[in-house]
């Protein structure tokens, strides 16, 4: 996605060092964080944040924390999506589906 929309900024985050080493585009950054310890990020920060396969990693008393700092570094405006697997594959959200429909990549980073 990063090169395909090479005017935005993505930031990928894992609680363990899990990034590719060979291919990083310029706008694109991966950093070691726990979203359960609160998120790095200031106030208002991103346009869209997307969580993915979360929902066997939180447990239910998570949750509550995990969205308001969702809501917290995303700006008035922008778009929250949480996309989860249960039973098998049920797809992504819709926004990151037409993001990812639009490149070759479907998953460049992991929320």
């Amino acid at each position: 996605l990063s090169n395909k929309y090479e005017n935005s900024y993505f930031i990928g985050i894992e609680n363990k060092p899990l990034y590719p080493q060979e291919i990083k585009p310029n706008n694109l950054e991966f950093i070691e964080a726990d979203i359960t310890d609160g998120l790095p990020f200031h106030d208002n920060e991103f346009d869209f944040t997307h969580a993915e396969n979360m929902g066997l990693v939180l447990t239910p008393d998570q949750w509550d924390f995990v969205l308001s700092e969702l809501i917290r570094v995303t700006k008035p405006g922008g778009y929250i999506e949480i996309s989860d697997r249960r039973n098998g594959h049920v797809g992504d959200g819709p926004i990151f589906r037409k993001i990812s429909d639009a490149s070759k990549y479907i998953h460049c980073f992991q929320s």
